[in-house]
């Protein structure tokens, strides 16, 4: 698991294990659980650009 965070979050802060990744392109898979204990896995792909 690269990260947890709930919808009052700030969301993910582009680190893993307390490493900042690189700029590249990533892969993830994304399980969303709502108040009503509903499961939806979701996946995709982006680009974490750095300046």
């Amino acid at each position: 698991m690269v990260s947890k965070f709930t919808i009052n979050d700030v969301g993910w802060d582009g680190t893993y294990n307390g490493k900042i990744l690189s700029t590249n392109d990533y892969w993830f898979r994304v399980t969303l659980v709502n108040q009503n204990d509903q499961v939806k896995i979701r996946s995709g792909n982006f680009s974490l650009i750095r300046n």
